[in-house]
């Protein structure tokens, strides 16, 4: 992390996203942006945003580089096997994936998702996270679009403790959209 993480001098949220969150592949972004017709300054529908983000994560997604990432997917799998509604062996079956600086977070307000491979239903459920430096609970019509809102992360360098009751707290969040998705996202899919 950057040395200024816990003094937040001249941090910025772009600087804060990419740290906690990780960034894409550059090279797989732009070469998968160019077969769209598509530039890097121009609006990209929701969906294909998506899309491009998928195809150009610099790992797996089953196994996220940043610590935040790996820590809340971790969670999320602890708290889906908590619900029964997935099985040890099963932890494939979710998927960090980062956006920062990709059309999804510049044009959609979505720095990074959560992706549940749901054998139920046979579709992908996805969370949509955005990252913000602004303290305290953040609302949707406060400008953010994402469905969870990740605000007062702890530096779990130097507040280990209280960075695992956060990204505890985070990962509930995010099962519980998992197992109960609010009508609007819902919605949003069939968009």
């Amino acid at each position: 992390m950057r040395e200024s993480f816990s003094s937040r001098e001249k941090y910025t949220g772009a600087m804060h996203e990419e740290d906690l969150l990780g960034t894409v592949s550059r090279e797989k972004y732009l070469a998968s942006l160019g077969k769209t017709g598509k530039s890097a300054g121009e609006y990209v529908p929701y969906s294909r945003a998506v899309e491009l983000v998928r195809a150009s994560q610099k790992g797996d997604p089953t196994n996220p580089d940043r610590p935040l990432a790996k820590d809340l997917r971790i969670g999320v799998i602890e708290a889906l096997e908590e619900r029964g509604v997935l099985k040890p062996g099963e932890e494939d079956r979710v998927k960090y994936f980062t956006a920062v600086g990709t059309h999804l977070d510049v044009f959609h307000k979505t720095d990074a998702f959560i992706e549940f491979e749901n054998p139920k239903t046979r579709h992908r459920d996805m969370v949509t996270l955005d990252i913000s430096l602004k303290s305290g609970d953040v609302k949707r019509d406060e400008g953010a679009r994402a469905d969870v809102i990740l605000t007062d992360v702890p530096d779990p360098d130097t507040e280990e403790d209280a960075y695992l009751i956060k990204v505890d707290e985070l990962a509930e969040r995010i099962a519980d959209y998992i197992t109960n998705p609010p009508a609007e996202r819902e919605a949003r899919k069939t968009a």
